[in-house]
């Protein structure tokens, strides 16, 4: 399986980072900051590598934290399959829009789940709230919606 990172920011007034997918895969969609780890890389250095590439935020190594893991299966196409390593960071917005996505604040208490993934509905709340060590497995069809999904932690 493939790995992948995705990266949340949170700031001190109650609002997280969240991106507008403007090409790809995801076209569309609002996320955090995602991105394939390269064969090279570990998973902390694609994260900061990525969360730079799209939104031009540099963090260091310690500004975030790996929070949670996700696997993702697709029976129709496994090529697709991936493990996604989730972090969460503190940040006081300075960022600027990308060819890849457009970042916007919201509210932690008003998150827009009807543009998200059917998936982060399970996951970002729990994020939002300071957990840590979640882990799901997903397997979804190909429009995104979920099949079945199992929590773990």
């Amino acid at each position: 399986m493939r790995n992948a990172t995705l990266v949340y920011l949170l700031n001190n007034q109650d609002q997280i980072l969240l991106c507008t997918k403007k090409r790809g895969f995801g076209l569309g969609k609002v996320n955090g900051i995602w991105g394939k780890v390269k064969d090279w890389e570990n998973i902390l250095v694609a994260a900061l590598r990525e969360l730079e590439e799209e939104s031009m935020i540099s963090l260091t190594t310690d500004d975030v934290e790996q929070v949670g893991l996700c696997h993702f299966f697709w029976p129709h196409k496994p090529e697709r399959d991936v493990n996604v390593y989730i972090f969460v960071g503190k940040y006081e917005w300075e960022f600027e829009e990308s060819e890849e996505v457009r970042p916007e604040r919201y509210d932690t208490d008003n998150l827009p789940y009807e543009l998200m993934r059917p998936n982060d509905v399970h996951f970002v709340p729990r994020l939002v709230n300071g957990e840590k060590g979640f882990e799901y497995e997903f397997v979804l069809d190909a429009e995104w919606q979920i099949i079945s999904y199992q929590k773990f932690a």
